[in-house]
C-alpha cells in the first residue's frame, strides 16, 4: 500500500513528541486548512530576504498572438529576452516536457507513435535520436516506414519539449549560450554542481527547464522567468490538478529577482481568467488557495472529505474486468459512503499491464480504511491480479 510521507513524518513526529517545521511558499490545501483550523501554528515570513522584491507578472494572451508556424514563444517575451541579453541578465523558459516534441505522428494517414507496453503516446527525443516513452522508459528509433500505411519519411513532430524551445531560441539568437535543465540531461550531483558553477561564473545566458528547476535555487542574476505553457496542467482528471499547476508556476515565477534586481515574470496563456492564472497574476496564493478550498468543500473532496483508490491491475484484460465487476458485486452499502467504479484507469494500459480503479468517496467521520479492510480483504485475489490501496491519492493515473 502507498503513504504521504509527509503525513507519516507528522504521525511519527506526534508519536516522538517532537515538533515538525513545514517550510513551504506553496502549502498543500490540507497544511492550510490546518493552519485555519488552528490545528498548526502558522508562522509568516511576508517579504523576501534583504533588499528583494517580488516579481514584476506580465500575461500574454496567446488567443492574440499569431505565432509564425512550429513557434511558440510570443514577440513580447522574445523581446524580453533580447533586453536581458543586452543587460548581461540571466533568462530562464520553463516547459514541464522533457524532450524535443511530445508527439511523432504520420502526416501521411496520422498515425500516432505509441508504446507497446502502455497507453501513452512515444516522446521525440532529438539529440539522442530516440523515441522514449516517460511511463516505462522503452527506447526505440524513429522508424522511416510508417507501420499503418507504408509511406517512408512522413512522420513529423507536434508540439514543443525542452528541446525545440532550445532550437527556436537558437533560431533568433545563434550566439545564445543555452543550457537545458531536466532529469535527462542533470543525472548526476557532479552534472549540477557543474551547471551551477557554469551560472555563478556568468557563462550562460538562458535556461531552459522542466519541473526541476522549480525548487531551491537561487540565481542573483536571474531577473526574467517565461513560462511557455502556463495551461498545460491546469485541468484533467486530478482534484488536485489546479493545486499542483498553482504550486509549480508559483515557484517557478520565484526564481525570479531574488537579489537586488528586479524580476520579471512573464507567463503565456490561452486562458488568462483561470483563477490560477489570476492568482499567479496578482501574486496572491492566499486568494487562489480561499478560492480551491471554497470549491473542494462544495463537493465534499480533500481535505473536508475522504478519498481512497483502489488500483487493480493484470496482463489478462478479460480476468481483470471479470474480477472488478465480481469485487464490485460484493462491495457492501456503508452508510456516508459512495464507491465510484469500476471504470478503465486513465492510464488503463502501462507496463504491459491493464488497469481498473475504484474510488471511495466519505465524509470525513468514516473509517475509511476500515471500510475498505472489511470488504477487500476478504475477497480473494487471483495471483494473477495485483490489487493496490492508495488513501488519499495524489496521482489519478
Amino acid at each position: 500500500d502507498r503513504y504521504n510521507a509527509r503525513d507519516m513524518g507528522i504521525i511519527r513526529a506526534k508519536i516522538e513528541n517532537i515538533p515538525v517545521i513545514l517550510s513551504t511558499a506553496t502549502p498543500s490545501l490540507e497544511t492550510w486548512q490546518n493552519i485555519q483550523t488552528k490545528k498548526f501554528t502558522h508562522i509568516e515570513l511576508p517579504e523576501r530576504i534583504g533588499d528583494a522584491e517580488l516579481p514584476r507578472v506580465k500575461l500574454i494572451d496567446m488567443k492574440g498572438v499569431n505565432l509564425p508556424y512550429n513557434k511558440w514563444i510570443s514577440p513580447t517575451l522574445k523581446d524580453e529576452i533580447s533586453k536581458n541579453l543586452v543587460n548581461r541578465n540571466l533568462s530562464l523558459l520553463f516547459l514541464n516536457r522533457r524532450g524535443y516534441a511530445p508527439l511523432k505522428l504520420c502526416s501521411s494517414c496520422g498515425y500516432r507513435l505509441g508504446c507497446k507496453n502502455c497507453q501513452s503516446w512515444l516522446v521525440e527525443h532529438k539529440k539522442n535520436n530516440l523515441l522514449i516513452c516517460h511511463q516505462c522508459g522503452i527506447q526505440q528509433k524513429l522508424p522511416e516506414i510508417c507501420d499503418e500505411c507504408s509511406e517512408k519519411d512522413t512522420f513529423i513532430s507536434c508540439g514543443p519539449g525542452v528541446e525545440r524551445l532550445e532550437e527556436e531560441i537558437l533560431d533568433y539568437f545563434p550566439d545564445i549560450r543555452i543550457e537545458i535543465l531536466s532529469s535527462d540531461t542533470i543525472q548526476s550531483s557532479e552534472i549540477m554542481n557543474d551547471f551551477l558553477k557554469r551560472i555563478r561564473n556568468g557563462k550562460i545566458d538562458l535556461i531552459i527547464g522542466t519541473q526541476i528547476i522549480s525548487k531551491g535555487h537561487n540565481f542573483k542574476n536571474l531577473t526574467l522567468v517565461g513560462v511557455i505553457d502556463a495551461d498545460m496542467s491546469l485541468s484533467g482528471g486530478d482534484l488536485r490538478a489546479s493545486e499542483k499547476a498553482f504550486q509549480v508556476l508559483h515557484q517557478v515565477s520565484g526564481r525570479a529577482g531574488r537579489e537586488n534586481k528586479k524580476g520579471l515574470v512573464v507567463i503565456q496563456t490561452y486562458d488568462p481568467k483561470n483563477p490560477v492564472i489570476e492568482a499567479l497574476s496578482k501574486n496572491n496564493r492566499d486568494e487562489f488557495l480561499k478560492i480551491e478550498s471554497k470549491h473542494r468543500k462544495e463537493i465534499n473532496l480533500p481535505p473536508f472529505g475522504k478519498l481512497a483508490a483502489i488500483i487493480i491491475s493484470s496482463k489478462n484484460q478479460r480476468e481483470l474486468e471479470a474480477f472488478s465487476i465480481n469485487l464490485k458485486k460484493k462491495s457492501p452499502s456503508f452508510q456516508n459512503v459512495l464507491i465510484l467504479g469500476p471504470a478503465p484507469a486513465p492510464m488503463y494500459y502501462l507496463r504491459g499491464k491493464y488497469r481498473y480503479r475504484f474510488l471511495i468517496k466519505s465524509t470525513k467521520e468514516v473509517n475509511i480504511q476500515k471500510v475498505i479492510k472489511d470488504w477487500v480483504y476478504k475477497i480473494k485475489i487471483p495471483y494473477t491480479i495485483k490489487l493496490v490501496v492508495d488513501i488519499d491519492p495524489y496521482s489519478f493515473l
